[in-house]
């Protein structure tokens, strides 16, 4: 070993400045540098509620990472250290989100209460609380198998609903890879920024453990959308105009939207789920004339929701699967459209749900009909009947009021409603687009 002095010890590491962004100051580069880095990961903030243990070790990884600057070897330390911490910050959610009780289930069905000082006395080497075969009794009631490792924290963090979002799901099979690979390494060298996305993904686990994550809400405007045969034009109702772009006679719906949802345009369709982010129609169609009318009378505002975990009802009816819809939507069916075998879905996206489904019926290898699908990101809830399925959305706490919509959708949406799938496993479109 080198043994450098002090002000040898604080010199830049020449690997860490080549790696900078535009912009920086080639009389400062050092000093640019540091900054910059220290700036990106500075963001990452943790929420208040979250506790002093947690956010030391927290802080500890940033403190590596801003150090990366005199020693690029620790940016890949800082990251390993941030795959390591996740788990540490799962087990100590665990105890203080039962309030300190926990409760084990043994094979022959009787509940354990148990209340241990720390998370380690559950499985403690030579005297764990927690005995073989024992389950964790969820808050809902149902049990699972719980061994307190990450694959298992990470599973009962999700099933009492303490991270959401199917495409996050999707990753827990990589945190896990990772931590592993972290704990049990071998020499490697990480970018920076890889690092930097470490921290951060760990500043959102942690948040959202704790019920402080912010940015998975969609907030949704009223957004007029007007269109002839050949645009389509769409924006926040206040602004909106199309004296200047299209006739005044231009049809133009108005709906609750998120008016930086680009999909809008090309997807748009009031019977299906087709766009990224959750829509609400609310009026037309008609001119924009009326529709400032109606704007002006009902004075309708703007809300937020959730834009993961989302709800989809599909259905399947003589080889045709159908696109996702809403809860309410299906609801306002008429009969003749409800026949058929429904599937009730959770993901973050129709397309994702859509996908899944498809999957499962062209019986495609390493799908799953239930549960969690660990090839796509989404949930197969349930399977039944419309009626069923409805049933099943009220019980889960879903708005299946009613609601009527006219058959509309703009001239752009060239997206099917429907893949009809055939005996080898494919799929095909319509060769005309059904509008029902």
């Amino acid at each position: 070993m080198i043994i450098k002095t002090l002000a040898e010890l604080a010199e830049p590491d020449e690997a860490s400045l080549v790696i900078r962004p535009l912009g920086i100051d080639p009389a400062r580069v050092a000093e640019g540098v540091a900054e910059y880095r220290q700036d990106v990961i500075a963001s990452f903030e943790l929420a208040d509620v979250v506790p002093d243990t947690t956010r030391a070790s927290y802080d500890r990884v940033r403190t590596i990472y801003s150090y990366g600057v005199f020693c690029y070897d620790l940016y890949t330390v800082a990251g390993n250290q941030a795959r390591l911490v996740a788990e540490q910050a799962l087990r100590e959610r665990f105890l203080p989100f039962y309030g300190g009780t926990v409760t084990f289930v043994d094979r022959r069905g009787v509940d354990h209460q148990l209340a241990p000082v720390r998370f380690s006395d559950l499985f403690d080497r030579d005297d764990p609380l927690v005995r073989r075969g024992w389950r964790l009794k969820l808050r809902s009631g149902r049990s699972i198998e719980f061994n307190g490792m990450l694959a298992s924290l990470l599973r009962w963090a999700r099933e009492e609903r303490l991270l959401g979002g199917q495409r996050d799901r999707w990753q827990d099979r990589f945190r896990i890879t990772f931590r592993n690979y972290a704990a049990h390494s071998e020499y490697h060298r990480e970018m920076p920024d890889d690092a930097a996305a470490e921290i951060f993904h760990l500043s959102q686990l942690i948040n959202q453990i704790w019920g402080a994550l912010d940015g998975t809400g969609v907030r949704r405007e009223i957004v007029a959308l007007a269109w002839t045969e050949t645009s389509v034009m769409y924006g926040s109702a206040d602004t909106f105009r199309v004296d200047d772009r299209m006739p005044t006679d231009a049809a133009c719906c108005v709906m609750r939207a998120d008016p930086l949802d680009r999909t809008l345009l090309n997807s748009f369709d009031t019977r299906y789920e087709l766009t990224a982010r959750p829509l609400e129609y609310l009026w037309g169609p008609g001119t924009w004339p009326d529709a400032a009318q109606w704007l002006s009378r009902e004075q309708p505002e703007g809300d937020e929701v959730s834009g993961l975990d989302r709800l989809f009802l599909l259905r399947y009816l003589d080889n045709r699967l159908y696109m996702p819809q809403r809860a309410r939507i299906a609801a306002a069916l008429d009969s003749t459209d409800t026949t058929g075998r429904w599937y009730l879905l959770r993901a973050d996206y129709p397309a994702d749900a859509f996908g899944h489904q498809r999957q499962v019926l062209t019986h495609t290898r390493g799908h799953a009909d239930s549960g969690f699908c660990r090839e796509c990101p989404a949930e197969s809830v349930a399977e039944g009947t419309w009626q069923e399925i409805i049933g099943l959305c009220a019980a889960a706490g879903e708005d299946v009021i009613p609601q009527a919509v006219p058959d509309l959708r703009t001239p752009l949406c060239r997206a099917p409603r429907w893949n009809e799938l055939t005996q080898d496993g494919q799929w095909v479109f319509p060769a005309a687009q059904p509008q029902a």
